[in-house]
């Protein structure tokens, strides 16, 4: 596995390609020296967690997904959000895939990129919708 823009090997560094069917969102936090990815290949999609060397690999998330496409955190609060883009949902848990809970539902739209942003006054979350009617296409 390799960037398609170029086949030089010393500018990127793989650190996790086993087992992974159809890797799709992913968010980091370089704080805590993390990172979280979603894979919906499969008859069990997951989110999982891993460091950023791709040690300490752990299913956080593994029941009532369809298609996590977008992922975000809050590197303060150490919660991770994530789009399910069959369930048409916007969701969250702690870190360690507790607290599990639907933040919002959001019908007739579909999430293809998620932002998470402190601000000065409030924490918010920054949404992208497929712009095409039928949006992405389905597994």
């Amino acid at each position: 596995m390799k960037p398609a823009y170029t086949s030089n090997s010393t500018i990127y560094r793989v650190v996790i390609d086993k087992d992974l069917e159809h890797p799709d969102g992913v968010a980091l936090d370089p704080e805590d020296g993390l990172m979280f990815f979603s894979d919906y290949g499969g008859r069990h999609p997951r989110i999982e967690r891993a460091s950023l060397d791709g040690s300490d690999r752990v299913v956080i998330v593994h029941t009532g997904l369809i298609r996590a496409l977008a992922l975000s955190v809050d590197t303060v609060n150490n919660i991770l959000y994530w789009s399910d883009y069959g369930r048409h949902t916007l969701e969250a848990c702690n870190y360690d895939g507790s607290s599990r809970r639907v933040v919002k539902r959001i019908n007739d739209t579909d999430v293809t990129g998620m932002h998470y942003y402190q601000t000065f006054r409030s924490p918010a979350i920054r949404l992208e919708v497929a712009l095409a009617r039928g949006g992405l296409p389905k597994k």
